[in-house]
């Protein structure tokens, strides 16, 4: 568009003036701008809850926030003073390894990756690194250091460690109990059982002794009376000798027997284990020996007397000998042992043998009247179970325990005199 006649053109500096203007207050507003968006930078960073660090390209300090001083322990004159190395002197005198925290950060100055790492310290604190390219303009200038500490959380994370482990063990321990208490209950139960069996087996044997010895009484004099009469030799005087070997043997099963019923112990005297015990291998180490059995004696000195029946006592530990030299047919040791048990109030007697052993399913049943696994004719299952009442006659227990194979062990428990 042309100007009109006679006027002049604008002047050139005239007309960029205002513009000039226009920019002065625009780079004005910008820099109150920036600083505002530093100031409220920098808020933000002194309110975080983790220290900060930002360092340019070279490792030189940017800027920290306060949380950063503290958690470095940090001195105010330190940080007026501005010196970069002091301040990495401070912090690598704080950690456990030093050396590893400087071979790491130095890889990370011009690196465009995020990092993170954990810090131990001397004093035994723990610190979370965060590492963080600061990217202007597309191009790494430095990077962004953020530290939390978790020392506490460490602490707390340790004790909950140590707690669970303090629950498995109580665990384990609850579960040791159950099954001590479990195979107790199961040991008491199966002496009750045996008890009862053994009460009942009382009564009907109170009825059989007086049924049969009556006629027993009088069949054996009358088969005596009849053999002196025949002639010795003769087909009468030997059919005669086995009708009264028959007898005597039923006579003997019935007194046997009837031992169930009896209520009284005998007479009671003062006694030791240990010289009772080798008065009554007297009878049965040739028998022992001829078998090839070894007798293994561990005798506890000082054991208090009990007040027993000597006889009773006496035929408990022959039965039992008895079953361990059956068991042991090809030779082996026996073990004879004396203590006290752990409350001190009751001494045991233990007889072990490396023989067959006996099955778990025979176990439950070894003392129950006329149960035997020997053959047919070699006995008539009441050597224990007659042991069993002698015992229980005394307030004593009498055990046993077997693995097949590898032997068996009867424990007899007896009270002491009460002095």
């Amino acid at each position: 568009m042309n100007n009109p006649k006679g006027q002049k053109p604008p002047d050139k500096q005239n007309a960029f003036q205002k513009p000039r203007c226009r920019s002065g207050t625009a780079r004005k507003r910008a820099e109150e701008a920036y600083l505002e968006r530093d100031e409220e930078l920098r808020a933000i960073i002194e309110s975080s809850t983790d220290g900060i660090l930002v360092v340019d390209r070279l490792g030189r300090v940017i800027h920290t926030n306060r949380k950063f001083a503290e958690m470095w322990r940090i001195p105010d004159e330190l940080i007026m003073t501005g010196s970069d190395e002091n301040l990495l002197n401070h912090v690598l005198d704080q950690l456990e390894d030093p050396q590893a925290f400087i071979s790491k950060v130095s890889r990370l100055y011009e690196s465009s990756e995020s990092d993170f790492d954990v810090l131990f310290f001397k004093d035994g604190r723990v610190f979370e690194r965060y590492s963080n390219p600061l990217i202007l303009k597309g191009a790494v200038s430095g990077r962004v250091w953020a530290f939390r500490d978790i020392s506490e959380r460490i602490k707390a994370e340790e004790a909950l460690r140590k707690a669970r482990e303090e629950i498995e063990s109580w665990n384990r321990e609850l579960e040791k109990r159950v099954r001590e208490k479990s195979d107790e209950l199961r040991k008491s139960q199966s002496r009750l059982i045996q008890s009862e069996k053994f009460s009942a087996m009382g009564q009907l044997a109170a009825g059989l002794a007086h049924e049969l010895n009556s006629p027993l009484a009088g069949l054996l004099p009358l088969l005596e009376k009849y053999r002196r009469k025949a002639e010795k030799g003769s087909e009468a005087y030997n059919e005669l000798t086995l009708m009264l070997k028959a007898g005597e043997h039923m006579a003997k099963i019935v007194r046997d027997f009837g031992s169930f019923s009896r209520d009284d112990k005998g007479a009671l005297v003062e006694l030791g284990l240990n010289e009772m015990i080798e008065d009554t291998l007297n009878f049965s180490a040739g028998q022992l020996k001829k078998r090839g059995i070894k007798i293994i004696r561990e005798y506890a000195e000082g054991l208090p007397p009990v007040n027993a029946d000597r006889t009773g006592l006496q035929q408990v530990v022959l039965n039992v000998v008895a079953n361990a030299r059956d068991a042991m047919p090809g030779g082996g040791e026996f073990l004879i042992k004396t203590g006290f048990t752990e409350e001190g109030n009751n001494v045991t007697m233990e007889f072990t043998d490396n023989g067959q052993g006996i099955s778990e399913e025979v176990l439950d049943k070894i003392f129950d009247p006329f149960f035997t696994t020997k053959k047919h004719g070699d006995g008539v299952g009441l050597g224990l179970s007659v042991s069993y009442g002698i015992i229980k006659k005394h307030n004593g227990e009498i055990s046993v325990e077997s693995t097949q194979g590898k032997g068996t062990t009867f424990t007899v428990v007896l009270p002491v005199i009460d002095k």
